[in-house]
C-alpha cells in the first residue's frame, strides 16, 4: 500500500486529462471569436503617414514633406447579421462552458469512487493480512500440540485449510488493491506510476 494524496490527484487530473483540455481548448477559440465579434461593433481607427524626400537639383538644396492622417469610420448600417452571429457565438460558449463544467464534475465525481474503494480495499487487505498472521499462529499452537499429542490430525488439517484459505484471500485482496490504486494513477495520468506499480510487490 501507498500513502496517496487525494488533492494532487485531482490537481493533477485536471491538469493533464485529454478531454478536460480539449474542452478548454474549443471553450478559448469560442472566446476568441466573440471577443472578435464585438470588436467589429466598434468604431474601425486608421492611421496613416507619409514622407517624401527630393534633392532639389545641382545646388545643394532639398525638400521634405511630412503627412500624417488619422481616420475614425463608425459602421452605420447594419442588416442584424453581426448581431446575430454574436449570439450565437455566445449561446455556444455558453454551452461549452457548461459542458466543460459538467466534464469536470463528472471527472472528480469518478475520482471520489475511485478513492472511496481504494480506501476499503486499504481496510480489507489490513484485516486479511491480520487473519493470515492469525491463522499461522494457530497452525503453530496445532502443530505442537499435535506434536505432544493433545491435538488430532482432524485438527491440524482444519487448521493447514484454514491458513490456506486465510493466504489466499490475502493474495487476492492485494492484487484488488493494485488494481484500484491503478485506476486511480490511471485517472490522474501518472504514467510513471503506472509503469512501476507491480515492482517490488511479492506474488
Amino acid at each position: 500500500p501507498v500513502t496517496l494524496d487525494r488533492s494532487a490527484l485531482e490537481r493533477a487530473m485536471l491538469e493533464r486529462d485529454e478531454e478536460l483540455e480539449l474542452a478548454s481548448q474549443d471553450c478559448r477559440i469560442y472566446e476568441t471569436a466573440v471577443r472578435g465579434a464585438r470588436a467589429a461593433k466598434l468604431p474601425e481607427l486608421s492611421v496613416t503617414s507619409r514622407y517624401n524626400w527630393s534633392n532639389a537639383g545641382k545646388m545643394i538644396s532639398y525638400s521634405r514633406d511630412y503627412s500624417f492622417n488619422v481616420g475614425l469610420d463608425f459602421p452605420i448600417f447594419d442588416s442584424g447579421d453581426l448581431k446575430n452571429d454574436l449570439q450565437k457565438a455566445e449561446t455556444v460558449l455558453q454551452r461549452l462552458e457548461v459542458s466543460r463544467a459538467k466534464l469536470i464534475q463528472d471527472k472528480r465525481a469518478t475520482l471520489n469512487r475511485s478513492w472511496t474503494d481504494y480506501q476499503e480495499m486499504l481496510s480489507k487487505l489490513q484485516f486479511s493480512q491480520k487473519a493470515v498472521e492469525q491463522s499461522r499462529e494457530n497452525m503453530r499452537m496445532v502443530m505442537i500440540r499435535y506434536e505432544h499429542g493433545d491435538a488430532t490430525v482432524v485438527e491440524l488439517v482444519d487448521a493447514r485449510l484454514t491458513l490456506s484459505g486465510a493466504a489466499q484471500n490475502s493474495i487476492k485482496t492485494a492484487h484488488d488493491e493494485r488494481v484500484r490504486l491503478a485506476e486511480l494513477y490511471f485517472l490522474s495520468r501518472d504514467v510513471e506510476a503506472l509503469k512501476t506499480l507491480d515492482k517490488g510487490v511479492c506474488p
